[in-house]
């Protein structure tokens, strides 16, 4: 009931925020199809213009973006991204780990020139001088997309135009993550992105302040991944089996 309050009160407080709108125009758009080299699903279309109307409401967004591994919401984040700097503000994305936020600069990294990307990666690994210099292309606007783990929540750190933040693998940040970057704009929009697998019932009550797109199709050519579970006793065969699989150049997790 505490849980289902407090998310009330969220929703509630959002509605009554304002914040500036952001639209791509219809060329944008057909822009957008040409830039990545495959066709996005159906879901992933509707995806993008539940987006796309959120980012114009003139309302702050807040909307959970759910699909399993490969099904192609970062694809999609990148459209909400680029909705963003078209309109002269600036994307931050938090991942949870430095590999995923090294991931996302490399996915990034390379839509960068077409989509007019000015991407920067800020770990807790950076030496004070490199961080200093991060920080200062941010406050000057040199950077419109901005990628890293907590240390987006650092006082140091101020944006010139924060329009939109990206969080990725949301059960892995609280409330008060969410809460402390939000501070870093103006009733910035918020798109959350999930891969793990939330009943409907739950994700009410925990995502109540949330509207919700579901990604259910893969793309044209995926592979899925095997799962497997073994026991603590089968060490020696599953590093036997890895071993032969990654000598073919397949990858493992």
């Amino acid at each position: 009931f505490l849980v289902m309050l407090t998310i009330a009160f969220r929703k509630r407080d959002r509605k009554r925020k304002t914040c500036p709108s952001l639209t791509l125009s219809s060329w944008a758009q057909s822009e957008v199809e040409r830039i990545f080299p495959f066709k996005f699903t159906r879901d992933q279309t509707r995806a993008v213009r539940d987006i796309l109307q959120d980012l114009s409401a003139g309302k702050p967004m807040s909307r959970l973006l759910l699909g399993d591994v490969g099904c192609g919401k970062t694809a999609v984040a990148a459209v909400a991204a680029y909705a963003c700097v078209l309109n002269n503000g600036q994307a931050a994305i938090m991942a949870p780990t430095q590999v995923l936020a090294s991931q996302h600069l490399e996915y990034f990294s390379g839509l960068s020139e077409k989509m007019g990307f000015r991407p920067a990666l800020l770990t807790g690994t950076l030496h004070k001088s490199e961080r200093e210099g991060i920080y200062r292309k941010i406050r000057e606007g040199r950077c419109n997309l901005v990628i890293g783990t907590q240390s987006l929540i650092q006082e140091d750190l101020v944006f010139q135009n924060l329009g939109l933040v990206i969080i990725d693998e949301q059960h892995r940040f609280g409330v008060r993550e969410r809460a402390l970057i939000d501070r870093k704009g103006n009733n910035p929009h918020l798109l959350v992105m999930t891969a793990t697998p939330i009943p409907r019932t739950l994700a009410m009550t925990v995502y109540g302040d949330m509207d919700v797109s579901v990604i259910k199709e893969y793309p044209r050519g995926h592979v899925p991944a095997s799962t497997r579970l073994v026991s603590e006793t089968e060490k020696r065969e599953v590093f036997d089996f890895l071993r032969a699989r990654l000598s073919q150049g397949d990858q493992a997790f």
